[in-house]
């Protein structure tokens, strides 16, 4: 839904643009510190995990990009903030194909193919601290400092949320 309205918004001012997924838990602390390193680069596409093919063979989900991109790129994009020239980018490029691709392919594969900038909150020395408990799998079952993901007990999601929490690390 979200893209359907940002792509009903062409042509206004969108400005950046912040995806969070219902699973990924953080204290207001930690939300309120991701924005202001985040704001300070201003990257075009800032998340986590990214990694060119050459980097990471193994990953299972290449194929989702091998058609459309000739060095298909990836990232983990359960939090991320996109700047406004890269969600034209990925508007364009479902009206061009008829479609989304994986969106962990589309917007890595994306800001490479343009030479765009990123910032990987889990590469950069300054934000890592915050994302030591943040993961495809397995599930975040005990509260931990930072912003996390994936947390699915509510009891849990709500402890890191509030910062209740025992200091353990992922």
């Amino acid at each position: 839904r979200a893209w359907f309205h940002l792509d009903r918004r062409s042509g206004e001012n969108r400005g950046n643009v912040w995806f969070v997924e219902d699973d990924v838990a953080g204290s207001p602390d930690c939300f309120s510190e991701i924005h202001r390193i985040t704001s300070l680069v201003d990257a075009d596409l800032s998340t986590c995990s990214l990694r060119g093919q050459a980097e990471d063979e193994q990953w299972p989900h290449w194929g989702f990009g091998d058609r459309y991109f000739l060095n298909p790129t990836r990232s983990f994009n359960p939090l991320c903030r996109l700047r406004e020239r890269l969600i034209s980018v990925i508007l364009e490029f479902r009206r061009n194909h008829g479609k989304f691709i994986f969106l962990e392919v589309l917007f890595a594969s994306l800001v490479a193919e343009h030479g765009y900038s990123f910032l990987d909150w889990t590469a950069d020395s300054n934000t890592l601290p915050i994302f030591q408990a943040f993961r495809f799998c397995p599930e975040i079952d005990f509260p931990y400092d930072g912003i996390c993901h994936p947390v699915k007990n509510s009891d849990v999601h709500a402890a890191i949320c509030l910062g209740s929490i025992a200091h353990h690390r992922a």
